[in-house]
């Protein structure tokens, strides 16, 4: 019994050292009721060959020799960046991408410190060649899933050419109020910006759709769009997603990454540039404070603690701590940082 006494005593100093979660404290100095946080996380594969998926460099004998050794690390250090995220707390709902299936978030949950929490996840495969997916987790302590589903992203009405679908998730969280969440992956710039600007905006306008939709079912609802864009606040993409056309009901949606500004400017770092690429957008009665769930100016932010960091040598500076450099392995967190989004119950 002697032995097993200091580990135990470890964990119950970690564990009663925690805030409990209606603590939780932003970087305005309030209170939070409820943070959410999106992250990119570099491509988590598990080690094993899906036969319907173009996976092979993933694997241990892949171009990039993807062993278990490393998955666990890599899992390991999404759990670290979980904790941070929510000062001993992690976010009540956590939207991920670049996560190859249910495998890899059973894994999060459950062969992780993270087990401790018991949280869930809603994920649905979409048909993205290389078998990358988004997924919501959340804390059902703290948030009700009401509603889930996945809205197929069609790029190409002629051909049938399917993009990363979007994850729609409605929620009830603690302080009462009800949110409709979209998780994005939108098409990437591989091939010229210029090349593949309309399959961004063709995703906007599938988004629009869907946001419409939920408020024809839920007048005045508040809804959350977050995810890597991949393209900055002011891109043309973003222009479908104002009002939508067949109602003058819908609110406006506020890209909360427009006028943000920091030491770490961007959630990205390409070619020596910083760039947001990775954002919340929020329809407008978000910000009027006359009920339930608020968002003020400073609710949004770029997390960017010094452990996903590592010296720029070629640009200058600094840039996130990515898993892979190239095609050689870097044992860091992700090529993107984490972004944060701050919820707070109207006075």
């Amino acid at each position: 019994m002697k032995k097993l006494f200091f580990p135990v005593v470890i964990l119950f100093l970690f564990f009663s050292c925690q805030e409990p979660p209606h603590s939780r404290v932003s970087g305005n100095a309030l209170q939070a009721d409820c943070r959410i946080m999106f992250w990119n996380a570099e491509n988590l594969f598990d080690c094993y060959k899906d036969s319907l998926k173009d996976d092979d460099e993933f694997l241990p004998f892949g171009i990039r020799g993807w062993t278990t050794a490393r998955y666990k690390q890599k899992l390991k250090n999404m759990y670290k960046v979980f904790i941070a995220a929510g000062d001993w707390n992690p976010p009540d709902l956590i939207g991920l991408c670049e996560i190859e299936n249910k495998n890899v978030l059973y894994g999060l949950l459950r062969d992780t410190p993270f087990s401790y929490f018991n949280y869930r996840f809603v994920h649905y495969e979409s048909p993205d060649r290389r078998g990358i997916d988004v997924a919501l987790l959340y804390n059902p302590a703290r948030v009700e899933v009401v509603d889930e589903g996945s809205v197929p992203v069609v790029l190409s009405a002629k051909t049938g050419y399917r993009g990363r679908d979007i994850l729609y998730v409605r929620v009830r969280i603690a302080c009462g109020d009800t949110l409709s969440l979209f998780v994005n992956h939108w098409p990437s710039k591989f091939g010229g910006a210029g090349y593949t600007a309309d399959l961004r905006e063709n995703v906007a306008s599938i988004l629009s759709g869907a946001m419409t939709e939920v408020l024809r079912n839920h007048p005045g609802e508040k809804i959350i769009a977050m995810g890597d864009f991949n393209d900055p606040p002011e891109s043309s993409s973003f222009d479908a997603l104002g009002f939508a056309p067949d109602s003058a009901h819908i609110p406006l949606l506020v890209n909360l990454a427009s006028d943000y500004k920091a030491d770490i400017p961007g959630s990205y770092k390409f070619q020596g540039s910083w760039q947001l690429i990775d954002q919340f957008l929020v329809s407008q009665n978000f910000l009027s404070g006359e009920e339930g769930a608020v968002v003020n100016p400073s609710s949004f932010s770029v997390f960017a603690p010094d452990f996903l960091l590592e010296r720029d040598e070629k640009f200058g500076g600094v840039k996130p701590f990515r898993t892979y450099a190239g095609f050689a392995y870097n044992a860091g967190f992700s090529d993107h940082l984490p972004i944060i989004l701050d919820l707070f119950m109207a006075p």
